[in-house]
């Protein structure tokens, strides 16, 4: 499942994630350190982590990956491979353009598209999805900045990179590889679009629950918006933990 940890604790960490964040990506370093390596296996905390699709196709696709993933009880596995992915700095900026600065230690977070349907069409997980385009790498290649070309040229190239999936389907599947699960058995789910549904219901109640940006955090019920340091989270696990 994606909870670790007592079922029966009473300290909970709760988190909201969105793959296609540069935000939740040096959060996951942190939970990974922090909650994940020290406080689950030391102290029965239980952690749940829920991907949601706020910011692009690419969220989307990346969330339901993991919950195929899931199925062959390895959404952990692969949540650690989708967050080594290098994001396109030309698309994951436009995604990331109007995040809250909100977070503990003057990070931000991810903003919640409020022009985006959150029932966005299950025909996005198609989107760039020739798996026959060339050798994956964990690692999404971007495009350097061009310098030296005149200004139509790089307004095309930047129009190209922007329209490009990162999380592609050719990508997936490796990842889904390298996490070691049934490739066959994970195209099948993928292309199924079996967890798109779940993906939404997961971002209509994270919104309901007040998400408007990620991370998110909920610890015991307590809302954390934004990146929070490896020190904060241990002060506040360790303040947690002493009830």
């Amino acid at each position: 499942g994606r909870a670790l940890g007592r079922k029966d604790s009473k300290s909970h960490v709760v988190e909201f994630t969105d793959f296609f964040c540069e935000h939740c990506q040096a959060a996951h370093d942190v939970t990974k350190e922090v909650v994940l390596k020290r406080y689950v296996p030391a102290s029965g905390l239980r952690f749940e982590s829920h991907p949601v699709a706020f910011l692009d196709d690419d969220s989307l696709r990346a969330a339901h990956a993991a919950l195929c993933a899931q199925e062959q009880h390895k959404y952990w596995e692969m949540r650690d491979l989708l967050f080594q992915v290098q994001l396109d700095p030309l698309k994951a900026d436009e995604a990331s353009a109007g995040h809250n600065d909100t977070g503990m230690d003057g990070g931000g977070g991810g903003a919640a598209d409020n022009n985006t349907d959150p029932d966005r069409p299950a025909d996005a997980i198609d989107g760039n999805s020739d798996i026959a385009g060339g050798e994956s790498k964990v690692e999404a290649d971007p495009k350097s900045k061009q310098g030296g070309k005149d200004e139509k040229s790089n307004k095309k190239k930047k129009k190209k990179n922007v329209s490009k999936s990162i999380f592609n389907a050719a990508l997936l599947r490796r990842l889904a590889h390298l996490s070691g699960i049934d490739t066959r058995a994970f195209s099948h789910c993928f292309y199924s679009k079996r967890y798109v549904d779940e993906v939404h219901r997961i971002s209509r109640l994270a919104r309901e629950l007040g998400v408007v940006g990620t991370p998110h955090f909920l610890i015991n019920n307590e809302h954390i918006e934004g990146t929070i340091s490896e020190e904060e989270f241990t002060k506040r696990l360790g303040k947690l933990l002493a009830h």
